[in-house]
């Protein structure tokens, strides 16, 4: 398979399209595209993880969001920008303008404390006022790439769920209102 910086892009943006949830916009351009291997372990990855859980491989293709343990998740490719991996995103949700600045300073001191590349990050789609939390999947040197899916899909609905209820406990203590305004998954 055979990708110029036109077709990067576009399955970048497949990737990044999560419907009425924001886009993470276009494909940075980082210069030549490399050899379309990374996609393609992707995409055998996520078709093979999909047939182990019984769901469809063409729509965790196109960024559509599952739910394992009713925590929903989306699996992304970066193209050019990380050819050896894949994203696991989890939606936590969205925050009221009141409290995003209790929010935000919670997930940057989170950032700040855990190691983002062992661990994953959070981030927030400011036009929708949304919190993600990211996992990287190395791909490229894993020896089954869904294997490596599926344990990062594991770890991510686990951290989910502990991390959910911990963000919701300190908010309690800032602001003194019940879920702070953060509706949880």
């Amino acid at each position: 398979m055979n990708h110029d910086n036109n077709a990067a892009a576009a399955s970048y943006q497949r990737a990044a399209d999560f419907g009425n949830r924001p886009s993470f916009g276009p494909a940075p351009d980082m210069g030549a595209p490399q050899a379309a291997t990374g996609r393609d372990k992707f995409e055998a990855a996520v078709r093979e993880f999909a047939t182990w859980v019984n769901l469809d491989p063409e729509g965790m293709l196109t960024g559509e969001t599952f739910r394992v343990n009713g925590v929903p998740i989306t699996l992304m490719h970066y193209g050019i920008a990380d050819p050896g991996g894949a994203t696991v995103i989890v939606d936590y949700g969205a925050f009221t303008p009141e409290t995003e600045l209790v929010v935000l300073r919670g997930l940057l001191e989170h950032n700040l404390q855990t190691p983002g590349a062992r661990h994953g990050y959070f981030a927030v789609a400011p036009e929708v006022n949304r919190i993600f939390y990211c996992m990287r999947v190395e791909l490229d040197n894993a020896q089954n790439g869904a294997a490596a899916i599926g344990q990062t899909v594991g770890m991510a609905v686990q951290s989910a769920q502990a991390l959910a209820s911990a963000v919701v406990d300190s908010m309690d203590v800032f602001t003194g209102k019940g879920s702070a305004g953060l509706k949880t998954i």
